[in-house]
């Protein structure tokens, strides 16, 4: 009886364990390097915070952040940059306006952020 009830804790522990371990890999299959980020991105730049606004597209929303560009490494890009996002689990939510973000603009992918 005790083997049985021990038996059921780890299994119970296990499946915790991988159930979050899975939730993870959905939001980050494989994790890319610094250098891999930004050879596939078109853009990459430093820019400060300025909107987040939140549109109702339907059956989904869409998260739009401004940046206002502080320095280019990248790429064409102007002085304000507006990016469209998703609001599932995985998408950033951009609750500080003004804090800086280093941002790799991918094409056909979800941008890529460092706060």
């Amino acid at each position: 009886m005790m083997l049985t009830r021990t038996v059921r804790i780890a299994f119970l522990v296990l499946v915790l364990t991988l159930s979050g371990s899975f939730a993870t890999l959905a939001c980050h299959p494989a994790p890319a390097t610094v250098c891999q980020r930004f050879e596939r991105a078109d853009a990459v730049f430093v820019g400060t915070l300025t909107k987040a606004e939140r549109k109702d597209e339907g059956s989904y929303i869409t998260l739009y952040a401004t940046f206002t560009v502080l320095e280019t490494y990248k790429g064409n890009v102007g002085a304000s940059e507006t990016i469209k996002f998703g609001t599932g689990d995985c998408d950033p939510t951009f609750d500080k306006i003004g804090e800086r973000y280093f941002v790799f603009k991918e094409p056909m992918r979800r941008p890529s952020l460092v706060a």
